[in-house]
């Protein structure tokens, strides 16, 4: 009976009826309580309709039921995130990295968490950790990029931004990182032009965002 109301919540949510996703989610945790997909969709939905304490509740009942499992780990880390638990967070991708070695998005997570911390040489291992996963990790690219910008290591810097814009042409981060490499260069003119695709390209990204999914 919980997969038919997993099923029901997951139709909900195609449709963009959240509230109805959440009431289906609901009952396919009553009849599965120790069922971790059914924790980890019913947090989603209560993330989506800023229920953020209840998403982590879930994640961590999602977490407990399942221990090994590395994605529900994430799911535990992005709920304490939202709710600035951040020393929770980091636990939660630590171990979803010793869990999942392989999966270059969890060492993203947990390298973007360090340099939040201004551990700027963990962040830069964890990056290396995502590209040894995934070498077309853009987004690896482009953050191990802030770290070598804040370190001062400015052409390798602009070397791991080229790499992120050789995998993704149009992304905007990258361009505003080599623009911060011409600002430090002193090079106005080029950091001008750089900062007018960065701004164009974040305004068509905006421009084609899909609606949050509405509450109905």
């Amino acid at each position: 009976m919980a997969n038919f109301f997993i099923e029901q919540a997951r139709r909900h949510l195609a449709a963009r009826q959240v509230q109805l996703a959440l009431q289906a989610s609901r009952r396919a945790t009553d009849e599965a309580p120790g069922d971790s997909a059914a924790w980890q969709l019913r947090a989603t939905i209560e993330a989506d309709l800023g229920m953020h304490a209840e998403a982590l509740a879930s994640a961590e009942l999602a977490a407990q039921h399942a221990p090994a499992d590395a994605r529900a780990c994430m799911l535990v880390a992005d709920m304490a995130q939202a709710m600035n638990q951040h020393e929770k967070s980091a636990q939660a991708l630590s171990r979803a990295v010793s869990l999942a070695p392989g999966w270059a998005v969890a060492w993203f997570r947990l390298g973007t968490y360090r340099f939040e911390q201004r551990d700027f040489e963990g962040a830069e291992a964890a990056f290396a950790k995502a590209l040894e996963c995934d070498p077309g990790h853009a987004r690896s690219w482009n953050n191990l990029s802030l770290v070598r910008l804040a370190q001062g290591r400015l052409e390798e810097a602009e070397e791991a931004a080229k790499r992120a814009l050789a995998i993704q042409p149009d992304y905007a981060f990258a361009f505003v990182n080599l623009a911060k490499v011409a600002a430090a260069r002193g090079r106005e003119d080029e950091r001008k032009a750089l900062e007018a695709v960065a701004r164009g390209l974040a305004a068509v990204d905006a421009a084609l965002a899909p609606a949050r999914p509405g509450a109905g």
